[in-house]
């Protein structure tokens, strides 16, 4: 094994408080384009946790989970605000993370968590903007 890069205690330090951060997020009674704001800035910060732990060589024991949800208003099958495209892509990163979540790879966790950040925060953008880009499907 190589050695460390980062000391194993502040990684996971780090993503103790990632961790928390992104629950709180999830279950944030906040409206939904800040939900989703406040998910993509967690997830970003779960994706740093888990890279500063690859270079601590700290190996993801693999764990289920259960499916993330952003709010029982916007489950799949009903009628969701924004884009479908972006509920497709947010769908396909939950549906990403859950596996990352079970596998054993740190790189494929932060990866996943990045994608849900990245499309999270665009539907969060799309929600906000103007009208024709709210409806756009």
């Amino acid at each position: 094994m190589n050695r460390p890069l980062v000391p194993r205690q502040q990684a996971i330090n780090a993503i103790r408080d990632a961790d928390l951060r992104f629950q709180y997020a999830l279950y944030g009674m906040d409206t939904l384009p800040e939900r989703l704001r406040r998910v993509a800035d967690a997830a970003n910060e779960e994706s740093r946790a888990m890279e500063l732990a690859v270079l601590a060589n700290i190996e993801w024991p693999g764990r289920s989970a259960e499916l993330f949800r952003l709010g029982s208003e916007v489950e799949p099958g009903q009628e969701r605000p924004g884009p479908k495209r972006l509920w497709t892509e947010i769908d396909r990163a939950l549906a990403g993370l859950t596996a990352a979540l079970a596998g054993n790879s740190m790189k494929e966790l932060a990866a996943a968590y990045q994608q849900l950040a990245v499309t999270t925060r665009a539907l969060a953008d799309a929600l906000q903007g103007p009208a024709e880009v709210r409806d756009a499907g």
